[in-house]
C-alpha cells in the first residue's frame, strides 16, 4: 500500500502526525549528536508521509524501521543473550515437563493473563496454540512465575542485559496444530526461541525456508516476514519465546524505538505486539 493510499484510507491522519511531530523533537533533542534518519523515516512511514520500502513477502504494520537488512533469520547470539537460555536449558526442560505430563495445563493463546486453561479459544486462533506468560510489556506476571523460578530467573538475566524485553512465554503447539502464515508487527523487535520439547514434524517456516527448533538450541528471526508454524508430531512442541530488540538496530535506535512505542502504541491497531 503507497503512502497516499494508506493516507486516504486512515482516519487519523492528522492525529498521528501532530504525534510524530512532537515525539521526533523529543527524540532529536533526547538524543542529539545521533544518527537518527532511520528513526525519523520510521515516524514518516508511521504518519503516512511516506510508503514502506519492505522485503519480499514482508509487511510493515505499526512503528517501521526501514533499511533493515532483507533476511528473516537473524543470528541468536547477536541478541548478547542467546548463552543464557542455552545455560538454562535443562532446568527450563524440567519445569516445562509439567505441561507435557499433564501436571499443569496452559491456556490457549492470545487470551487475559489469568485466563483459565479450560477457558474457549481465541475466535480466530488454533485451539491447539497454547501459552503460559511470564512477562508482557516488560512487566512480569508474579502468579505465571511462582512455579517456575529456573524459567523465570533466566528471563530476569536477560532483562539486565537489555530493558528492551517486551514479552516472554512459552509456546505450546499440539499435534496437528496448524498456525496460517501471517505477518506480526513492528520489525524494531524480534523473536528469539528456545527449544524446549521439539518432536519430528515440529518446524517454523519464514518466508521460504523451513527450519526446526532443536531442543535446547535457540534461533532468532524477523516476524514482520511472512511466517507460519506446525506441529505434524505426536507429541506437543513447547518453545521459550522472547519478544526483544531486533540487533539488526542501533543502540540508541533500540532505546528510542522503547521511548516511542508505548506511545505509538496509543492509537490502536496492530502498533504493538501482545
Amino acid at each position: 500500500m503507497t503512502a497516499e493510499l494508506a493516507e486516504s484510507a486512515a482516519t487519523d491522519v492528522v492525529e498521528r502526525r501532530e504525534a510524530a511531530d512532537a515525539l521526533a523533537k523529543q527524540v532529536m533533542a533526547r538524543w542529539a549528536g545521533h544518527d537518527l534518519d532511520r528513526v525519523m523515516a520510521g515516524l514518516d512511514i508511521w504518519s503516512y508521509r511516506s510508503p514502506a520500502q519492505t522485503h519480499h513477502r514482508q509487511q510493515a504494520a505499526g512503528f517501521h524501521v526501514p533499511g533493515l537488512p532483507d533476511d528473516p533469520w537473524i543470528d541468536p547470539d547477536a541478541f548478547g543473550c542467546a548463552d543464557v537460555l542455552r545455560d538454562a536449558y535443562e532446568g527450563i526442560r524440567d519445569e516445562a515437563a509439567r505441561f507435557m505430563d499433564g501436571r499443569m495445563a496452559a491456556p490457549p493463546h492470545g487470551l487475559p493473563d489469568d485466563a483459565a486453561a479450560n477457558a474457549p479459544a481465541h475466535s480466530n486462533r488454533p485451539a491447539g496454540w497454547r501459552e503460559w506468560r511470564f512477562a508482557r510489556h516488560g512487566r512480569f506476571i508474579e502468579s505465571r512465575c511462582e512455579a517456575f523460578p529456573v524459567t523465570s530467573g533466566a528471563i530476569k538475566r536477560v532483562m539486565e542485559r537489555t530493558p528492551f524485553l517486551v514479552n516472554a512465554l512459552f509456546l505450546t503447539l499440539r499435534p496437528d496444530t496448524v498456525i496460517p502464515m501471517h505477518y506480526d508487527p513492528i520489525n524494531a523487535y524480534a523473536d528469539l526461541w528456545l527449544g524446549v520439547f521439539v518432536p519430528d514434524g515440529a518446524a517454523l517456516g519464514i518466508r521460504d525456508e523451513v527450519r526446526a527448533p532443536s531442543e535446547g538450541g535457540v534461533m532468532g528471526f524477523d516476524h514482520t516476514f511472512e511466517h507460519s508454524a506446525w506441529n505434524k508430531g505426536t507429541s506437543d512442541r513447547i518453545v521459550l519465546s522472547l519478544l526483544i530488540h531486533n540487533p539488526h538496530l542501533l543502540p540508541h535506535e533500540r532505546e528510542i524505538a522503547a521511548f516511542m512505542i508505548p506511545h505509538l502504541a496509543k492509537f490502536g491497531g496492530r502498533t504493538i505486539f501482545a
